[in-house]
């Protein structure tokens, strides 16, 4: 769901290029757990301008398995809307998103999204405006979960991300890991690179990225220049590193993989250092 629309709402510009999460929900559908985070570029701090955050946040409603969005202009009248389809299907662990024209006659998309599934606790976008003349771009943001699975809001890179080309090289240089409350390890000897690249930490397990999808990945992680950003069940992870993850400028989606119960093969660092909190570093194909 990577189309653009381009909705009349407006929308104050500054041609500002950093992004903001200007709204986060949870929505509760039955079982399933909706993380909504609307994501802004473009425009002036909306916090500082009422109208301007209720314009950009929009409206929601659950009613069973579907989201409704109904976004209104400065003046507060409705000026667009659609509706967010959610079917699960517990046996394989997805979700079937849909997008649909709201039954109101809101003016909506003019052309629709193609429908698509994601896994258990993975993440959807729908871009709700773009302006290439302002720069003004709104994209609401869901990521989706069965309960027990854990959903968090984006990590938030300073521009929106962009996908990078198949087989993409993605570089750990010098590794340095941490939470929102915790240091947990680094490596300042040793990098690695490939299309998929991996660290260890004993706290963790084994962190798995890749520039591309792959089966069992999540789109739960942003690469800009020498950080990367991701986030696992409700936690939020911050990974430094001493060159660019991705060869080319620029924030980058990555999908992630957590193996909490891997074990690390032999390498250049003993039991004793990955136990005091040295990440253990690897690559495949």
């Amino acid at each position: 769901m990577r189309r653009c629309w381009l909705i009349p709402l407006l929308l104050p510009s500054t041609g500002l290029a950093a992004v903001s999460a200007v709204c986060n929900t949870s929505i509760y559908l039955g079982e399933t757990h909706v993380v909504l985070t609307v994501l802004a570029s473009g425009i002036d701090d909306p916090h500082h301008d009422q109208r301007t955050l209720r314009a950009l946040c929009g409206n929601r409603a659950a009613e069973g398995n579907m989201v409704q969005r109904v976004f209104p202009d400065l003046s507060g009248k409705p000026a667009f809307g659609y509706n967010l389809s959610i079917v699960p299907d517990r046996a394989r662990r997805s979700f079937r998103i849909t997008v649909a024209r709201p039954a109101s006659g809101l003016r909506s998309f003019s052309k629709l999204p193609a429908a698509v599934t994601i896994g258990d606790g993975d993440r959807v976008d729908i871009p709700v405006l773009e302006n290439s003349k302002t720069g003004v771009r709104i994209v609401d943001s869901y990521a989706m979960a069965y309960r027990g699975t854990g959903v968090a809001t984006l990590p938030m890179p300073r521009d929106f991300p962009g996908y990078a080309a198949a087989g993409t090289l993605v570089r750990l240089e010098e590794p340095h890991l941490r939470s929102e409350t915790s240091d947990l390890g680094d490596n300042p000897l040793f990098g690695i690179s490939g299309p998929l690249v991996w660290i260890y930490s004993r706290w963790l397990g084994r962190v798995s990225f890749s520039a591309t999808p792959r089966a069992g990945f999540r789109r739960l992680a942003t690469a800009e220049g020498a950080t990367i950003g991701f986030t696992d069940g409700v936690e939020h992870y911050r990974l430094d590193l001493g060159a660019n993850a991705l060869p080319v400028p620029g924030a980058w989606w990555l999908w992630v993989k957590r193996d909490p119960d891997f074990k690390p093969p032999p390498g250049p660092w003993t039991g004793e250092e990955l136990h005091r909190g040295t990440l253990a570093l690897g690559a495949e194909r």
